[in-house]
């Protein structure tokens, strides 16, 4: 998909590549699928991760790695989240799809990225959010859902399902 805006203020700022949209699945807490590899900081120490969701609640699917990951949930208040951690950490962990968003409309979210305590050096970028609903009925207006033909299970324990294509067609 065509990128999405990215401001680049003075100073050593944190580059941020968003694609111009993601979908969900409307009515559940849904993965921000932005993709890998969209943040790249050069300066020292770690950077603060804002989103900001013109509606719906976004959360973050901490799981067993709490801490393990190298990203921290500063805060959450429906709307906004706020973590922090290393470029690396932040731009592996939101892959991985523990950054999620539940909305019963189309929207839009905000992301902010600078490092900590560096006032006034930022990356800022928006991503239109797209509702798809999964239906039972008119197969006609139901999405398609295109899964990969083959799985790699993990020797024991539990394997995690990441499917990196877009997933909704």
């Amino acid at each position: 998909p065509a990128e999405g805006i990215t401001r680049y203020l003075c100073g050593t700022a944190p580059v941020l590549s968003l694609p111009q949209s993601t979908t969900v699945v409307a009515g559940a807490a849904s993965p921000l699928a932005f993709g890998a590899d969209r943040l790249v900081y050069a300066g020292p120490g770690e950077l603060r991760f804002t989103v900001s969701a013109d509606q719906g609640t976004l959360s973050a699917d901490v799981g067993a790695d709490a801490g393990a990951s190298g990203v921290t949930v500063v805060s959450s208040s429906g709307a906004q989240l706020v973590l922090q951690g290393t470029a690396d950490a932040l731009d592996a962990w939101i892959a991985q799809g523990h950054l999620r968003l539940a909305t019963a409309v189309d929207t839009s979210v905000e992301v902010r990225v600078e490092p900590v305590g560096v006032p006034g050096v930022a990356a800022i970028g928006r991503v239109e959010v797209v509702r798809a609903s999964a239906q039972i009925g008119d197969a006609a207006a139901a999405p398609g859902v295109s899964l990969p033909d083959r799985l790699q299970l993990a020797a024991s324990g539990t394997t995690v399902l990441r499917v990196d294509a877009d997933l909704f067609v």
